[in-house]
């Protein structure tokens, strides 16, 4: 079983006056004397991928290009991934008709509308030629009308164009009918799977194409008395349904991810799966790996802290109380161990992914009670408002933003714009407590307290940055 150490104080904070040196010292000699190699980098990520803050640069976001064409040809669709696609696919309208005048009688005939899909369906990886189906041209003094070309991806769909118009005479006069869809692949959902609509007939009156089943596309041509229209093109489009991948850039051309656990063993992860959007809810999504190269993406919350939080199913905790710090996964009643690190987030907004983050690169285990400043301070500080709890600040300088209260039952920051982790106090002699965070200016920094009585909460500058 790993020794743990308990922290039962920070008196190294800055600007705290009042301190017990008994439990300083004891802190040094811990520190010094209990502190084992494997130690010194606990909950990391060690990787090549590291990007100009110095964070491990493991993971993209890559948005997949929608696939729009609506002049009538052929063209060449490249499918990466196998999947489920949004596509929309309108057959092309037939040309209308207008008969020859006979005994004064003229006859008209209008064209049938394109066929229409609008869902998702499964499209296997590889190349495919696609077509756009045109519209039929028109006929008069007793022509045919044109049919309307079918838009198709390769045999998977085809979306019929309209049929052909009739010869249209004072004693022929047959209506032109709509397309028909054709599907050769599994349908996941659709909102649109509709034949086109037929044209019409008339004696001495013009007549109708058949109507339109998507924003204009696919319609029949009109005929009227003294003329007839064409039928209007056909429309293709192909969207990856969740909008975005997300890859890890490990291994292959980026070097494999080092990652030390709680107890100090390490692992070595040669590479993870991408993971996609599609079927995801709205929601924060947090990447996890564990000593068997085992891969979990979690909907959930990570707490860094001492005491408990206030959990949902599959939140993690890392209990900061003692050292090294224990993982703790809530199962819905209870925490239990968790050997897993986590590696990243991302934002997930109607199945596309809205933002993702890497953690913080070389997250070590020791600023249990506080953050250290990442730099050498300047001296220079500004004041900041303190907002309602669970409200937010805004960093003024590179540094690090500190918050002190003379007394608090707790004080919590969570830096939004470099994700990093929880950070928490335990409270001082007296109810002193003090927390810090470092940041960089510009970073937006959220605030929980529970303060009886407050000191300050300032934003002091890196020597240099400013």
């Amino acid at each position: 079983m790993t020794e743990r150490y308990n922290w039962v104080d920070n008196p190294t904070v800055s600007q705290v006056s009042e301190y017990n040196p008994d439990i300083l010292n004891e802190c040094l000699m811990h520190l010094k004397y209990n502190n084992l190699p494997p130690k010194t980098d606990i909950f990391t990520v060690n990787s090549g991928n590291v990007d100009a803050d110095g964070n491990a640069d493991l993971i993209e976001a890559q948005i997949a290009d929608e696939f729009i064409r609506s002049a009538p040809g052929t063209y060449t669709l490249t499918i990466g991934q196998d999947g489920y696609y949004d596509v929309v696919a309108i057959g092309g309208g037939a040309g209308g008709a207008v008969g020859m005048n006979v005994y004064s009688v003229k006859s008209t005939s209008s064209g049938g509308s394109g066929a229409a899909f609008a869902g998702k369906i499964y499209i296997p990886a590889g190349t495919y030629t696609c077509t756009v189906g045109a519209g039929g041209s028109a006929a008069g003094n007793g022509g045919y009308g044109g049919g309307g070309g079918a838009t198709s991806i390769g045999d998977l769909i085809s979306a019929g164009g309209g049929t052909q118009g009739a010869y249209a005479t004072w004693d022929n006069r047959v209506q032109s009918f709509g397309g028909t869809v054709t599907v050769n692949t599994t349908i996941d959902s659709s909102t649109l799977n509709s034949n086109g609509n037929n044209g019409s007939v008339a004696f001495n009156a013009d007549s109708a194409g058949g109507a339109s089943l998507y924003r204009g596309y696919g319609k029949g041509g009109d005929a009227g008395c003294y003329g007839a229209y064409n039928g209007s093109n056909g429309f293709l489009s192909v969207k990856f349904q969740g909008g975005s991948f997300i890859n890890y850039k490990i291994g292959g051309n980026y070097p494999a991810v080092t990652a030390t656990l709680p107890d100090g063993e390490k692992i070595t992860v040669t590479g993870l799966n991408s993971d996609d959007a599609q079927y995801l809810s709205n929601g924060t999504y947090n990447k996890f790996i564990g000593t068997d190269g085992s891969e979990e993406l979690l909907k959930n919350n990570i707490y860094r802290q001492a005491k408990p939080p206030v959990p949902s199913t599959n939140d993690v905790w890392f209990d900061t109380s003692s050292e090294p710090c224990r993982v703790l996964k809530y199962n819905g009643s209870n925490w239990e161990e968790y050997n897993k690190i986590p590696l990243c987030s991302m934002d997930i907004s109607n199945c596309n992914v809205t933002g993702c983050k890497t953690f913080p690169y070389n997250q070590n285990g020791y600023n249990t009670n506080s953050k250290s400043p990442s730099g050498k301070p300047s001296g220079v500080y500004c004041d900041l408002t303190l907002p309602a709890s669970n409200g937010t600040v805004i960093a003024k300088y590179n540094g690090y933003i500190q918050l002190s209260a003379y007394s608090a039952s707790y004080l919590q920051m969570y830096n939004l714009s470099k994700n990093s982790f929880w950070t928490a106090v335990n409270n001082q002699n007296n109810g002193e407590a003090s927390i810090s965070i470092p940041c960089s200016k510009g970073d937006e920094i959220k605030v929980y307290y529970g303060i009886a009585n407050f000191r300050w909460f300032r934003c002091y500058a890196d020597e240099g940055a400013v």
